[in-house]
């Protein structure tokens, strides 16, 4: 696992982190993948070995459904959700990180999934954040962008 420096301090909320990370085993205890067959769908129209990112990935119950046809990398601001990710899917990469200030090189995604992860963004974040998610992605890559409605 690896920590990048927070270069965005502003980014994203630290209190709703602070939650994660108290919460990180038994948030896994109480959720599941609501959406693994659209996470299969999303990993289906990558290009084989194309390199997919879960953005916000939480205890890792996507992972699995992601991983299907390329290597998946486990990215949180929480440290002890890609912990809790990477301790139930042993062998995956982890980064933790300001989802609004990704540590990946220009080009090196094929595709993010990033469910419920965004909104614990401040709006004035969001352009940043989508704009790092563009230049992480290689031409062609597909983002799966899931919110939660209103505001």
């Amino acid at each position: 696992m690896r920590a990048c420096p927070d270069r965005h301090p502003d980014v994203i909320d630290r209190a709703t982190v602070e939650v994660y990370q108290r919460s990180a085993a038994a948030y896994a205890e109480r959720r599941r993948a609501d959406a693994a067959g659209r996470a299969e769908d999303f990993a289906a129209r990558l290009p084989p070995g194309g390199v997919r990112l879960d953005l916000g990935c939480g205890p890792g119950h996507y992972l699995p459904h992601l991983a299907q046809g390329g290597p998946v990398v486990a990215a949180d601001a929480a440290p002890a959700m890609v912990a809790e990710a990477r301790r139930r899917h042993p062998g995956t990469p982890g980064v933790v990180c300001d989802l609004g200030a990704l540590p990946l090189r220009a080009g090196a995604l094929a595709g993010v999934w990033a469910s419920k992860s965004l909104q614990h963004l401040p709006r004035a974040g969001l352009p940043l954040a989508l704009a790092g998610l563009h230049r992480a992605m290689a031409v062609g890559g597909v983002l799966d962008l899931t919110v939660f409605a209103g505001d």
